[in-house]
């Protein structure tokens, strides 16, 4: 029944095809209108027409060329407006290339937003996240990324396209600072030290400086703290992970501007 009723639409179409003046005994007219009734079929069952990239048409020929082959006839007005009007009831989307690049270029932007919100820096350690954000850095290096982008990157960070910059920036660090209740708690963790450095240091700037470092792999070198040095911070840091303290401190951190990874 289901295909009777298929074969009726196709006749039909083919009709109307005729009223117009394309002739079904042209190849490339009854070649277009069986690619055009797949199509048809295919949004049917899906409800779009991002077809998989190995989809082949009635003719052999792959049907991304084939719907990149129609924008192309349109844009260079040799697609006839009978064809056009068939191709929209079947939501054919001509700028669909255009519009899934910018759908996929604003997923990337909430995934760094997500990050950032989440661990309170933009160094992305790995990932397409990491890849796409870089590209962004080097496109606006370059001139080329547009002013609404790149808007739109400075809201996550203002120094986005600077990455040592983004990371060392107070606005960052801030982020990384630990609450009040958090340093309580992580206070009563720290061993007794013999070390006078330590003792006159400001210890929950030293803390902060260190989680801030770890989680946003800057250089020991960037800490940046009155009065101690970053090789002091590092040997303090290296003798809390060998008396197994620093786990139990790095899981006590609760920081003011992100939530834990």
């Amino acid at each position: 029944m289901q295909q009777l009723k298929a074969d009726k639409q196709s006749t039909e179409r083919i009709a109307l095809l005729a009223a117009i003046g394309i002739s079904t005994e042209n190849r490339r007219d009854v070649d277009w209108q069986r690619t055009y009734e797949q199509l048809k079929q295919f949004h049917g069952q899906y409800g779009h027409l991002r077809v998989p990239t190995d989809l082949r048409t009635p003719t052999g020929s792959l049907a991304t060329t084939w719907i990149r082959g129609q924008m192309a006839l349109r844009r260079a007005g040799r697609l006839d407006d009978a064809k056009i009007e068939m191709l929209d009831e079947i939501g054919f989307r001509w700028n669909s290339q255009e519009e899934d690049r910018q759908s996929q270029w604003e997923t990337q932007l909430q995934e760094l937003a997500a990050f950032q919100k989440t661990h309170g820096h933009i160094n992305v350690p790995h990932g397409s996240l990491r890849f796409w954000f870089r590209r962004q850095a080097q496109l606006f290096d370059d001139g080329t990324l547009s002013s609404d982008r790149a808007r739109k990157l400075a809201e996550i960070d203002p120094l986005w396209h600077d990455l040592h910059a983004a990371l060392t920036s107070y606005r960052t660090r801030r982020n990384l600072s630990l609450t009040d209740p958090s340093w309580h708690d992580i206070r009563a963790l720290l061993p007794v030290s013999e070390d006078p450095a330590w003792d006159a240091a400001d210890q929950r700037a030293v803390i902060d400086a260190v989680l801030w470092k770890v989680r946003t792999r800057c250089d020991w070198n960037d800490i940046d703290l009155r009065d101690v040095t970053s090789t002091a911070v590092r040997r303090w840091y290296d003798q809390w992970r060998k008396a197994g303290v620093w786990d139990k401190i790095d899981d006590a951190a609760r920081f003011r501007g992100a939530g834990q990874p």
